[in-house]
C-alpha cells in the first residue's frame, strides 16, 4: 500500500472511451457539477478513437486528463487509467 500524500486526490473518476465523444459531454459535465467538496482527478483513457474524444476532452474540461492507449479493450483501458491514479478511491465510470 502506498502512503497518502496531503495533496492527493480524494477520488479518480476512471472513463474509457472509443469513439464516445458524442456521450462524453454530458457525462464530463455531470461529474464535475455533482463533485460537491471532493477533489477529483478525472481520467478519460481514449482507446484510438478517430471522432475528436481526445480534443473534446482538452478543449471543453481542461480539469480532465486524457491518456491514449492502444485499443486492447475495456478492461486494458481501465487498467492503463488505473496506472496514472494517485487518488485515495478509483471510481470506474461506465
Amino acid at each position: 500500500m502506498r502512503p497518502i500524500q496531503p495533496d492527493t486526490p480524494d477520488l479518480s473518476i476512471i472513463i474509457v472511451s472509443t469513439n464516445e465523444a458524442h456521450w462524453l459531454d454530458a457525462c464530463l459535465s455531470t461529474v464535475f457539477e455533482h463533485a460537491g467538496s471532493a477533489s477529483l482527478d478525472v481520467v478519460v483513457v481514449d482507446n484510438a478513437s478517430t471522432d475528436g474524444t481526445p480534443e473534446l476532452v482538452e478543449s471543453r474540461f481542461p480539469q480532465a486528463r486524457v491518456v491514449a492507449s492502444a485499443n486492447r479493450g475495456f478492461a486494458h483501458g481501465n487498467n492503463r487509467g488505473l496506472e496514472t491514479s494517485t487518488a485515495r478511491y478509483v471510481l470506474f465510470l461506465n
